[in-house]
């Protein structure tokens, strides 16, 4: 990755970051239940910016934020 231009390591690692979520399932349903938990108590902090965040999609991004350099 560090040979790479920086826009291209940052997509293959957010490609891979999704990828781990399709390969390891039992930890996407963990860190959806986990998501799903705590976002009523998110979405009622003052400083929360989400407004249209569903559990689903912090999911996705999350899993697609682990794979960037």
């Amino acid at each position: 990755m560090a040979l790479l231009p920086a826009y291209l390591a940052d997509r293959l690692g957010r490609l891979l970051g999704l990828t781990f979520a399709i390969v390891i399932p039992k930890r996407r349903a963990v860190a959806f239940d986990n998501i799903c938990k705590s976002l009523p108590f998110m979405v009622a902090h003052p400083l929360w910016k989400g407004q249209q965040a569903t559990a689903k999609t912090i999911t996705r991004d999350m899993f697609a934020n682990l794979g960037r350099p």
